[in-house]
């Protein structure tokens, strides 16, 4: 074969990559990932992986973006290069107590500010605003190999809003609300990030049901309830065994009680390690 068949063949099988993927995003995409570490091993030591998704639900006032908070300054700590990606539709986000909690990871302010200056804080005034976020996200993860984490706060912000726009009975909002959980469902898998994601309790005592629809809720990994409770938290975690993760499996159930305090959360005890 001459020289420019050669190139000729290249050229066809670059063109035939999925998406048009260079080789440089292939092997961006494929590039491991580095550990969470300290995420979350408070509340359970089996700390989440790429892919896993983490619910974080719970009335207002219960500490579900406080505890985002901690997961995202623990992500910017694990290593000098993790970048993350924080969604806010709350307007609960605040960077002077991103870099307290930073502060609290690493040995000086500089080592904190060069931390935060990793995090890219999207903000959202509607869900369809936080859709099209999501959406360029994951066209751009190649060029972003670095992302560990994506982290939204929150799930609900705009529920009830679009149910009154787009409906009486709700069933059009929740429609926009599957795809909305799909897309994440998506990133997770495809970006191979961890997810955390807060919502609040928009159905107290309802079981079975999840506005973000039912791929969304067989997608979890990691689902945390928080019920304020005598002068603190308790946090109910439930986790679910990846089939593709030969570990023995993780308890079912683990539950812990945490105080908010200035330096941020502070753990308490034990309530339960097993269901």
């Amino acid at each position: 074969m001459t020289s420019r068949a050669c190139r000729q063949v290249a050229m066809l099988a670059c063109d035939s990559s999925p998406c048009g993927e260079s080789g440089r995003q292939l092997l961006a995409r494929l590039a491991p990932r580095p550990d969470l570490g300290s995420v979350l091993t408070e509340l359970c030591p089996h700390h989440p992986v790429p892919g896993d998704i983490v619910e974080i639900s719970g009335p207002g006032g219960s500490g579900k973006t406080q505890l985002l908070m901690e997961c995202v300054a623990a992500a910017l700590s694990c290593d000098s290069t993790s970048a993350v990606v924080l969604l806010d539709t709350d307007r609960h986000v605040r960077m002077p107590r991103l870099l307290q909690l930073l502060q609290r990871h690493l040995p000086s302010a500089a080592a904190a500010r060069s931390a935060a200056s990793r995090l890219e804080l999207l903000t959202a005034t509607s869900s369809q605003q936080a859709r099209v976020a999501l959406e360029a996200l994951l066209a751009r993860l190649e060029e972003h190999a670095g992302v560990l984490l994506l982290a939204v706060d929150s799930l609900s912000a705009f529920y009830w809003s679009d149910r009154h726009a787009l409906g009486r009975v709700g069933e059009r909002a929740d429609a926009w609300y599957r795809q909305l959980g799909q897309q994440l469902v998506r990133l997770a898998g495809r970006g191979r990030l961890v997810v955390v994601a807060t919502r609040h309790s928009l159905s107290a005592g309802a079981t079975g049901w999840h506005h973000m629809g039912a791929e969304w809720s067989a997608a979890v990994t990691r689902s945390v309830c928080l019920r304020p409770q005598q002068g603190a938290v308790e946090a109910t975690l439930r986790m679910v065994a990846r089939t593709e993760v030969a570990a023995p499996p993780p308890p079912s159930l683990w539950k812990r009680r945490f105080v908010i305090t200035d330096e941020g959360v502070r753990w308490l005890e034990v309530l339960a390690d097993n269901e």
